[in-house]
């Protein structure tokens, strides 16, 4: 199985990768578009997807808010890291 095939079989499939310059991404998110997701992708890198919640100026609601979505994001590491 190569690569792109084994990463299909997973579940990232339907999450969002933190790292994308792409903040359109999180459209399917609730709340998450379009103010977090520009936030999120403007402070990529990520190294981990808690690293979101330190994100500058968060309110307490955006942080709940980020937390209750922590499931649907990924950090996806390039092989040389």
């Amino acid at each position: 199985m190569n690569s792109i095939d084994a990463k299909l079989g997973t579940s990232h499939l339907n999450k969002v990768v933190l790292n994308t310059p792409n903040h359109r991404a999180f459209m399917p998110f609730p709340g998450l578009y379009p103010v977090l997701a520009r936030l999120i992708t403007k402070n990529a890198p990520y190294s981990k997807v808690e690293d979101v919640l330190s994100l500058p100026g968060l309110t307490e609601g955006q942080k709940s808010l980020l937390t209750k979505n922590l499931p649907n994001f990924y950090v996806e590491h390039q092989p040389w890291e």
